[in-house]
C-alpha cells in the first residue's frame, strides 16, 4: 500500500537580460488579464445580480484575444493566462465562502507571478529549466528535485530576485506506526508542553516590542511581528516533533472563540498556535507521521501492543494560560 503527496521545491532563478524581458512580458499579460476580467465580473454582478464562471471568462479570454486591439495578448503563453483566470475564481470563491476579502487589482509594484500548469523541462546535470515562451533558463538546484512536477510557479519579487517553485506528486509507503506517542498542549506561559515533561517557553515578542511602540511606531508598523530567529525557531521545533514521535495529539483549541477575550486575545494571537500547528501538519505528512488534529478520543495508531490516549478538553487553560493541566489530562491506558 501506498499514498500520494503533493510537495514544493523552491529554487533561485538567474535569467538573462532577453529571459528577463519575456518574463516580464508574461507577468504583465497575466496581470492585465486578471484586472481586466476582475473589472468585468464586478460589472456583470452589479448589473445582473449573478456571477461568471471560469468557462465564461475561458470563452471571453478566447474572443479577446482575437479582437484587434488585442493582439499583443498572443504574445504571452496561453496556458498562462488561462491560469489566471483560475486564480480569479479561486478568489471569488474565498470571498463568497468567508475565507478572504474580496478581490483586488493587482499593481506592477508588488511581487509578480505566473503559473505553468505543464511544458516545463528541467536538465538537472546543466542546471537549467525550460519555460514556454522563455527558454532555458539558469537555476540554482541546490537540492535533488524528485517526484512527478505537476505546475511550475515563477515569481519576481520587488527586489527583482526570481524564484521557481515546482509543486511535484510522490508516491510514499504507508507508514509503520512503531515508537512513542506525545501529547501536546499550547499555552501561554509555555508556548508548548509535551506528555512527557518537554516545554518550549513562549518568547512573547508582542509584548516585549511594546515598550519601545511609542518611539518606534511608525517603524514597527512596517515590520512583521517576530523575529526571524523565532521562525526557524519553530521550523526546528516541528522538524524534532516528527522525528522524535510517531504519534503527535494536540489539543481542539476554537482560537476564534478564545480571541473573544479582550485580557488574552492579544497574547494568544502572539503565541501563534495556528501557524505552528500547520508546521506539524506539513512536516508530518512529509514524514508519513501520523497526525491528529481534531481529537476526543485518539485510536490507537497500529502498533503491536495498542496504545489508546484518551483526551479530556481542560478548561482550565482557557483562564489560567498554563498548559500544564492540559498535559495532565492525557492518560495512557
Amino acid at each position: 500500500m501506498s499514498m500520494w503527496i503533493r510537495k514544493a521545491y523552491k529554487f533561485r532563478l538567474y535569467p538573462n537580460t532577453t529571459q528577463q524581458q519575456a518574463l516580464a512580458v508574461q507577468f504583465g499579460h497575466s496581470r492585465y488579464i486578471y484586472n481586466h476580467f476582475l473589472a468585468v465580473r464586478r460589472e456583470h454582478n452589479t448589473q445582473t445580480k449573478a456571477g461568471l464562471s471560469y468557462a465564461d471568462t475561458t470563452g471571453q479570454l478566447a474572443i479577446l484575444k482575437r479582437h484587434p486591439a488585442h493582439l499583443w495578448l498572443q504574445e504571452a503563453d496561453s496556458q498562462v493566462l488561462q491560469q489566471k483566470l483560475k486564480d480569479l475564481d479561486r478568489a471569488f470563491k474565498n470571498f463568497f465562502e468567508g475565507r478572504a476579502r474580496y478581490p483586488r487589482f493587482r499593481s506592477r509594484r508588488h511581487r509578480q507571478s505566473i503559473r505553468y500548469p505543464q511544458r516545463v523541462k528541467v536538465d538537472l546535470a546543466a542546471r537549467r529549466s525550460y519555460l514556454p515562451k522563455v527558454g532555458w533558463v539558469k537555476t540554482v538546484f541546490h537540492r535533488s528535485l524528485e517526484g512527478r512536477i505537476k505546475n511550475v510557479t515563477i515569481s519576481r519579487t520587488k527586489g527583482n530576485r526570481y524564484y521557481a517553485s515546482f509543486q511535484v506528486e510522490l508516491e510514499l509507503p504507508d507508514p509503520e506506526y512503531k515508537g512513542k506517542a506525545v501529547g501536546v498542549g499550547l499555552g501561554l506561559r509555555s508556548f508548548l508542553a509535551c506528555s512527557d515533561g518537554q516545554k518550549i517557553a513562549n518568547p512573547r515578542h508582542l509584548v516585549r516590542a511594546e515598550g519601545r511602540l511609542r518611539r518606534l511606531q511608525r517603524s514597527l508598523s512596517r515590520r512583521q511581528k517576530g523575529s526571524a530567529g523565532w521562525e526557524r525557531q519553530r521550523l526546528k521545533l516541528s522538524r524534532r516533533l516528527v522525528e522524535e514521535y510517531r504519534l503527535i495529539a494536540v489539543e481542539t483549541l476554537h482560537i476564534k472563540g478564545m480571541v473573544r477575550n479582550r485580557r488574552l486575545a492579544k497574547h494568544i494571537l502572539d503565541a501563534g498556535w495556528g501557524s505552528s500547528c500547520g508546521r506539524w501538519n506539513i512536516k508530518g505528512r512529509g514524514m508519513a507521521v501520523k497526525w491528529w488534529r481534531q481529537i476526543a478520543d485518539i485510536p490507537p495508531a497500529r502498533p503491536a501492543r495498542p496504545v489508546v490516549l484518551k483526551w479530556s478538553p481542560c478548561r482550565c487553560m482557557y483562564v489560567s494560560g498554563t498548559v500544564q493541566n492540559a498535559t495532565q489530562c492525557m492518560t495512557e491506558m
